[in-house]
């Protein structure tokens, strides 16, 4: 219960979580003391006044029996007081008053204290750069793995033969570390923390750093702008002249390891690029929420009923908060090829090696074998449907037993939709098949081209083939819409807005089409960014189609006309990055998630959106 009650007093986000005690809490609760793996003081420096000390420790989470040097300190000085373990270091704060202070004066002081270090004293960040320019963000060094240095990097180096040129700050904040001798014969260290809008701290950090051609570090406790100048690349003794530079939530007032022993994203250091992407986000008025994860996504983020999300990467299955809080978590035998959230609440997940295992908070509800997969799982009024190597549909009761089975439909399915208790299923001989929750095959139809199957609600389908856009209603009868003069292929997709206009996507290229439930063109956008792999599109209460494309750009088109009136990014991840892990969902209240494959998945308010762009236009 002691170590209990000194789990830091800040509210829980993706920045630091109940119990963390290590992962880059900005500021610990007791101003006077600071705790560090001893023996030793570890060449801490004096504070500057005013500050609280940050939680001093290093990257291996604590234990009881971990000696710890504490720290007594003052505002602007400190002094070494003795050794403790941390189960002794709890029992002198309680004895003493310091964990539940006695005096309510005392208290209120403290709270003061408390209120004025997480006050924003150089103001807000207002955006983020990176901190010179050409960075290759396509490749990065971020925790690769180095013999030389024993760890894994906490950042990336850039700039490479460039010495003496500038390096700027990332962003608005106030330098708590400048030293131009603080990695010693690797030159110097300069690190701002930044405020960001809801009062979340970072630190970036400039490394390898020295004073050459007129570029100064800036003292401690300084104001800086975003691209003001805080130093310039220098010559380490250990490496040509390169930036090293880092954003964590933690060590403010030091230089840091450089390496750690442990994935650097589970100690309070963020991917770099991932991170300014990011930031640019938080700080815009539509942003509501992320959480950002410790390894890459490989699938798409599954949300659940109850506010939560199943994410994975390879054969790791995680269910986290919306805040990025870990729920639970399960290794897989092989990796994760589908998942599916079941409407009683578990979760079903299919993988490479042929196995079903249905999971219940984390633990094992069933393990099942389905016939070689050629589909991920389909979930159909309940039931769990695959394309088996067979090329039959086959159904299973989440728990594994058989349901029904279908003849041979054909030799994969290329495309397949789920409108009320009716699944459609296009196969490479341009067949549709309509089958029912029973299995029976209700229609099959055939197509000059490949027919790419759309939900259109109450078990009707909107139907791309060829040049037309055709519709099976509710009774399977066909009827061609229109035609098109543009060839859908095998990537199409198409949304439906409030007044019934159709907004397409041919299935290549960069164009967005809208067209009238008349058939008639309403305009025609063409899509920045790249589409190596087909948008994924979503539209919320009509006033704004969404388009995320493959380098993880969430596009929004004025519905009306057509216009591009939004264009925000997430990192991609560059060659770690899997794209076919995007995800994006539109409410119909217009909220917005999103996730463009790699660590972060972002929350945003479409009709925010609409107000700032309203508000930005003359």
């Amino acid at each position: 219960m002691l170590a209990e009650r000194l789990t830091p007093s800040i509210p829980l986000s993706s920045r630091a979580r109940e119990g963390d005690f290590d992962r880059g809490v900005p500021h610990f609760p007791f101003p006077w003391l600071c705790w560090e793996k001893g023996p030793g003081n570890g060449g801490l420096r004096s504070l500057p006044d005013d500050s609280f000390v940050d939680s001093c420790f290093w990257p291996e989470a604590p234990r009881a029996s971990t000696i710890w040097t504490v720290l007594s300190v003052g505002y602007g000085s400190y002094s070494v007081v003795r050794d403790m373990t941390w189960r002794s270091i709890a029992t002198l704060l309680f004895l003493t008053g310091l964990v539940w202070p006695a005096n309510p004066l005392d208290h209120s002081a403290r709270s003061a204290a408390l209120a004025q270090a997480d006050s924003a004293p150089c103001g807000y960040a207002d955006g983020f750069d990176l901190p010179v320019p050409g960075i290759d963000i396509e490749r990065t060094d971020f925790a690769i793995y180095r013999a030389r240095f024993g760890g894994l990097h906490t950042g990336i180096d850039v700039a490479f033969e460039q010495l003496g040129e500038p390096v700027r700050a990332a962003a608005r904040g106030q330098v708590t570390f400048s030293d131009p001798q603080g990695w010693d014969t690797e030159k110097g260290v300069v690190v701002v923390q930044h405020t960001l809008p809801d009062g979340t701290l970072v630190n970036t950090l400039y490394g390898h750093m020295e004073e050459l051609n007129g570029h100064v570090f800036p003292p401690m406790g300084q104001c800086v702008e975003r691209g003001d100048i805080v130093g310039a690349i220098g010559f380490p003794s250990r490496g040509r002249p390169h930036l090293h530079y880092e954003v964590r939530t933690r060590y403010r007032h030091e230089g840091g390891p450089g390496y750690t022993a442990q994935n650097p994203l589970e100690l309070g250091w963020l991917h770099p690029v991932d991170f300014t992407y990011l930031a640019n986000l938080w700080v815009h008025p539509a942003y509501r929420w992320h959480f950002t994860l410790a390894d890459r996504l490989t699938l798409a983020p599954l949300p659940l009923e109850d506010g939560t999300y199943v994410v994975v990467s390879s054969a790791h299955v995680q269910a986290v908060t919306a805040g990025g809080a870990a729920i639970w978590q399960f290794d897989t035998l092989g990796s994760v090829t589908g998942l599916l959230a079941l409407p009683d609440g578990r979760v079903l997940v299919a993988t490479s090696a042929d196995q079903v295992i249905v999971l219940a908070g984390g633990r094992l509800s069933a393990l099942w074998a389905p016939p070689k997969m050629l589909t991920p799982p389909i979930l159909l009024d309940g039931a769990v449907v695959f394309m088996t190597a067979a090329g039959r549909l086959a159904a299973f009761t989440p728990d594994g037993a058989p349901l029904w089975e279908t003849e041979p439909l054909g030799e994969r399915a290329v495309r397949w939709a789920v409108s009320g208790d009716r699944l459609a299923v296009a196969t490479p001989d341009n067949a549709l098949t309509v089958v029912d929750s029973a299995g029976a095959v209700l229609t099959r139809r055939a197509f000059e081209a490949l027919p790419v199957p759309v939900a259109a609600g109450e078990g009707a389908f909107w139907v791309l083939a060829g040049m037309a856009v055709g519709r099976l209603d509710t009774a399977l009868a066909w009827s061609t819409a229109f035609e098109t003069g543009r060839t859908f292929s095998v990537g199409a997709d198409l949304v439906t807005g409030p007044e019934g206009v159709l907004y397409a996507y041919s299935g290549e290229g960069r164009v967005l089409h809208a067209w009238g439930p008349d058939g008639v063109a309403r305009w025609i956008a063409f899509m920045p960014g790249s589409h190596l792999r087909p948008p994924l599109l979503g539209i919320g209460d009509g006033a704004l189609l969404y388009a995320l494309s493959t380098d993880g750009q969430l596009l929004a088109f004025d519905t009306g006309d057509g216009r591009l009136i939004a264009q925000l990014s997430l990192y991609d991840g560059g060659v770690q990055g899997t794209s076919a892990a995007r995800w994006l969902a539109v409410g119909p209240d217009d909220s917005l998630r999103f996730s463009s494959g790699f660590l972060t998945v972002v929350g945003l308010d479409g009709t925010a959106l609409r107000a700032a762009i309203s508000a930005s236009t003359p």
